[in-house]
């Protein structure tokens, strides 16, 4: 008998451990080499997820490298981990959580586009309907700079004396990352209801924490020499090892918190999809974006813009509507577990 009142609880507990989460990152990447400490943190859910299969599964850790669907949810893992974690850099924790909150909305429309599934009107209204949020949250403020001027001096602060308009919008570009966040969960989640994992979901999360880690090495190699401007600040000429040598005990607090934090949140949302009805439970993973921007305004004093809030709110109603088509259509299954939106 579904237990749907733990569920929520559950998954609500699991997506507020997440927003923590991403904002004790956030705070660390202002002084610290951000793929360095994306690396350290996942070496550490790496050592507490392979503990936790040691001492209560009872199981060889390693059983995951002879399943396909683990490792594909790794790769996955990848696609949304890293481009989303670097926008953390930039942009505040309520739009990066507006922009990956598209992911419903995309996979319909991948669904759609790629599979040849039907989509009736109801959902192709969501998708246009979140497609808007978007755009609202893109570009709402340089429209309204360009064309009431007035109106957009009074909505924004004015613009710096000598503040190009390539500066901003190279800003803009980096809203692409979460999108392209958004759809590497859609192509996971699409991957993975093809081929499921055959294991428990520790070995999913486990194993995602593998490739991130060496995805954030790789960023480090490739990523950070090319954008000097952006991660030399942070480095001060330091090679990785100097890094880590630096990495004062608070650090490694923030570090060890926000890897418990988000080995708990996987842990919370398996339990939530295990005694609890999707259709219920799903709606409620949403709170995710009002407490993104609460997080905003108390750790980083940040005031969300009308676009934003506005946006981020046709892009909740999009994906909901997608779930109560999806719920009425009898179409509901279950997403993968261990989705880091919980």
């Amino acid at each position: 008998m579904p237990n749907n009142l733990m569920a929520v609880l559950y998954v609500v507990l699991a997506v507020l451990f997440f927003n923590v989460n991403d904002s004790l990152m956030k705070e660390l990447f202002v002084n610290e080499p951000i793929y360095v400490v994306i690396s350290m943190r996942a070496l550490l859910v790496v050592i507490i997820l392979t503990a936790s299969i040691l001492a209560v599964l009872r199981a060889n850790p390693l059983l995951g490298l002879r399943d396909r669907g683990t490792m594909i949810f790794g790769v996955g893992e990848c696609l949304i981990a890293m481009p989303y974690l670097t926008s953390l850099l930039f942009l505040s924790l309520g739009v990066s959580a507006a922009l990956i909150f598209t992911a419903p909305i995309i996979t319909t429309a991948l669904g759609a586009v790629v599979l040849r599934e039907q989509v009736g009107r109801y959902r192709w209204s969501a998708v246009v309907l979140g497609f808007v949020g978007v755009l609202l949250i893109a570009l709402a403020e340089p429209l309204l700079r360009a064309l009431l001027p007035t109106l957009g001096t009074r909505l924004y602060v004015a613009a710096a004396p000598g503040e190009s308009s390539s500066l901003a919008s190279q800003l803009r570009w980096i809203l692409l990352a979460p999108l392209f966040a958004a759809i590497g969960l859609s192509i996971r989640d699409m991957l993975a209801r093809a081929i499921p994992s055959k294991l428990p979901t520790a070995y999913n999360a486990t194993y995602a924490a593998v490739f991130v880690l060496l995805s954030s090495v790789v960023c480090f190699i490739v990523v950070t020499p090319l954008f000097p401007a952006v991660f030399q600040p942070t480095m001060q000429g330091r090679d990785y090892f100097t890094v880590l040598a630096d990495f004062r005990p608070v650090v490694w607090l923030k570090l060890g918190l926000s890897a418990l934090l988000i080995s708990v949140a996987y842990y919370l949302s398996a339990l939530a999809l295990r005694i609890g009805e999707l259709s219920v439970i799903s709606p409620f993973r949403y709170v995710g974006l009002p407490s993104a921007m609460v997080l905003d305004f108390v750790m980083f004093r940040a005031v969300p813009q009308w676009n934003e809030y506005t946006g981020a709110i046709l892009i909740v109603l999009a994906g909901l509507v997608i779930l109560w088509r999806e719920a009425s259509l009898g179409q509901l299954r279950a997403r993968h577990p261990a989705n880091r939106r919980g």
